[in-house]
């Protein structure tokens, strides 16, 4: 999906949602429980023609890993993988037109709508349609152009295509508890099978150059999913690397959608 996976009652993502149907009326994203239970009788029942990738429209929040699993499979995809994640990035840390230098490796890679404006820039709880800042947007090396891997709303994206989920997450060796850890300041990488599936090209580079930082915790956790891009508020630690790691496959928050792949 080039863009967050939208919720389109006229299956073009033309229209916005509907209060009863969003988690907060603060928060412009379909909640996906109340799309499936209380509010239908505002909107259609769910169906594929309504799950898509648009411009237009307010994106999928309030859906847990699983149900974007399913929704992704319902459609003859799968939810991203952080393979494919970290392909993107690879790729996107490389094109000197996503840096606010223009120039690789120096001053900061977009951040998206971050409510950072040094890296990024401060948009809507979430934002949605045509002529976006241009920081809300990744140019890829084919003239692709990826929207909203960083910042707008988390991502749910699977460690593999088995989603394997984590029990030993990478950490820098510090203190108890949870807490936000530079990517470059990482001595063990847990569960992954290196740092590789979680830095940029060039591992000294952090959040100050706009990669974001990751949700993490030293002590030993349970099953846990991966979520990745962070959301609209959370300025330096949102970023194409961002990640937060305490989440179950059923948690569900209105910052956190997914986009799908084939």
């Amino acid at each position: 999906m080039q863009y967050e996976a939208k919720y389109a009652i006229d299956g073009h993502g033309a229209s916005d949602a509907v209060d009863e149907c969003k988690g907060s009326t603060s928060y412009d994203i379909w909640d996906w429980g109340k799309i499936t239970t209380n509010c239908t009788s505002t909107v259609p029942v769910w169906n594929n023609n309504n799950v898509i990738s648009s411009p237009l429209g307010s994106p999928i929040a309030g859906v847990t890993h699983n149900e974007a699993k399913a929704i992704c499979s319902s459609l003859g995809a799968h939810l991203i993988t952080n393979q494919e994640w970290m392909t993107i990035e690879r790729n996107i840390d490389q094109q000197p037109s996503n840096w606010t230098s223009g120039i690789v490796g120096t001053d900061y890679l977009f951040n998206g709508n971050s409510a950072d404006t040094l890296r990024g820039y401060n948009g809507d709880n979430p934002e949605k349609g045509l002529n976006r800042n241009v920081r809300a947007s990744h140019r890829l090396s084919n003239g692709s152009i990826i929207y909203d891997l960083s910042g707008n709303v988390w991502e749910h994206v699977m460690i593999d295509i088995n989603d394997t989920l984590f029990d030993n997450l990478p950490n820098d060796g510090g203190a108890s508890g949870w807490r936000y850890v530079e990517l470059s300041a990482l001595t063990t990488d847990g569960d992954f099978t290196s740092f590789d599936e979680l830095r940029p090209t060039n591992s000294t580079w952090d959040s100050d150059q706009g990669m974001g930082r990751i949700w993490t915790n030293v002590d030993s956790q349970t099953s846990r999913v991966l979520l990745r891009g962070g959301p609209w508020n959370n300025t330096l630690n949102t970023g194409v690397l961002a990640t937060d790691l305490n989440n179950t496959t059923a948690s569900s928050y209105n910052t956190v959608g997914f986009r799908c792949v084939r």
